[in-house]
C-alpha cells in the first residue's frame, strides 16, 4: 500500500512539475526620431522620412473650430529598391498606435509612425526643417 501512495504521489508531482514552463513571447520597443530627408535602418529595410506635405493641426493655446491635421509622406525600402510611399495622417482625434504598423508590418516586426512635431504655435510656423517624424518600432523576441 505504501509503495502504490509512493508510486501515484511521484506520478502527479511529475505531472506538475514536470512540464516545460510556457515562455511568453517578449516585444521590445524602441523610438526613433527622424528630421526629414533621413531615415531609419532595420534588418533589410529602410524607412525615410521625405516630407510634410502639409500641417493644418490647430496651434496651442488657441480655440478653433476643426482640429486640423497634418500629412506626411514616408517611403519604405528593402535592400534599397522601394517597396511603397506612404501617407500618413495626423490628427487629435486619432491616436495613432491603434494603427500599429502603419509604416511596416510582418510577423515579427512593427514600425508605426506615433507623432509629428514640434507641434504648431499661435505665435510662429513651424519651418520644415524643424520637424521630426516619431517611430516606434516593436520586434516580438521568443
Amino acid at each position: 500500500m505504501k509503495q502504490i501512495f509512493t508510486l501515484g504521489f511521484s506520478f502527479c508531482f511529475f505531472l506538475l512539475f514536470g512540464q516545460e514552463a510556457k515562455t511568453e513571447p517578449q516585444i521590445l520597443t524602441e523610438v526613433y526620431s527622424l528630421s526629414i530627408g533621413n531615415s531609419f535602418e532595420f534588418d533589410d529595410y529602410k524607412i525615410r522620412f521625405i516630407d510634410v506635405l502639409s500641417d493644418s493641426r490647430c496651434p496651442k493655446a488657441v480655440m478653433c473650430v476643426v482640429a486640423g491635421e497634418a500629412k506626411v509622406v514616408v517611403e519604405v525600402y528593402k535592400e534599397n529598391k522601394k517597396l511603397s510611399t506612404k501617407n500618413i495622417v495626423f490628427t487629435p482625434t486619432v491616436f495613432m498606435p491603434n494603427k500599429k504598423g502603419n509604416l511596416f508590418d510582418s510577423e515579427k516586426i512593427k514600425v508605426t509612425g506615433v507623432e509629428l512635431f514640434p507641434y504648431p504655435s499661435a505665435d510662429n510656423q513651424v519651418p520644415k526643417e524643424d520637424y521630426k517624424l516619431k517611430l516606434l518600432l516593436e520586434e516580438l523576441v521568443q
